[in-house]
């Protein structure tokens, strides 16, 4: 279930698709996410800065977005565990609330089939697509962007994030195969290469 790849995360493949969900119901295990902000402009990056990341300028149609490998958006995968508490890991580690006091947020190397415990757990809530990912350990803190500058926790003020998944029967999980889709009236023909 956690087989990391070469790419920036499990499985993912250029021209996979990406949907906004309603509901912390519509996350499992293993699933892949992203954060994006409310005005569907940002996603959390792959760059992890000394206490936050970098969002990453995306294109959103209808509420979709379609993976492209040089966008560096961080694809994080879903860990539950037994307590009901989400962690969201990169390939390298969970990402955590690195302080009680700041609004830091950093990665831990922990190994993806570790559940996440302590300051890497988050508990999850929605409403209207919003989701408030609050930690378990430093529950004054939420996942937030801060305009176009960061990704991080904050205590307050700042935009919570919507979640977008990963489409099931998405790119076939070989993060060294790009796939093209060229759709007409008629027909749809689906080209998949080699990546190089």
């Amino acid at each position: 279930l956690f087989t990391i790849g070469s790419g920036n995360a499990w499985g993912v493949t250029n021209g996979d698709t990406f949907t906004r969900i309603s509901d912390v119901g519509d996350l499992a295990d293993g699933d892949e996410i992203i954060f994006v902000n409310q005005a569907e402009t940002y996603a959390c990056g792959t760059t992890q800065n000394k206490n936050n990341r970098t969002p990453v300028d995306i294109t959103v149609k209808s509420h979709s977005y379609t993976y492209n490998s040089s966008d560096n958006v961080q694809v994080f995968v879903v860990k539950k565990n037994d307590s009901g508490k989400f962690g969201f890991h990169t390939g390298s580690g969970y990402i955590y609330s690195a302080s009680n006091g700041k609004n830091y947020l950093n990665t831990n190397t922990t190994a993806a089939s570790t559940a996440p415990f302590g300051t890497s757990a988050w508990s999850l809530s929605v409403s209207s697509y919003v989701f408030s990912v609050t930690n378990v350990t430093n529950t004054s803190y939420y996942l937030a962007f801060n305009g176009t500058t960061y990704f991080s926790q904050y205590k307050t003020g700042q935009s919570k994030p919507y979640i977008y998944k990963k489409e099931s029967g998405g790119g076939g999980g070989d993060p060294t195969l790009y796939s093209v889709t060229l759709k007409d009236d008629e027909s749809t023909l689906t080209q998949t290469s080699e990546g190089g």
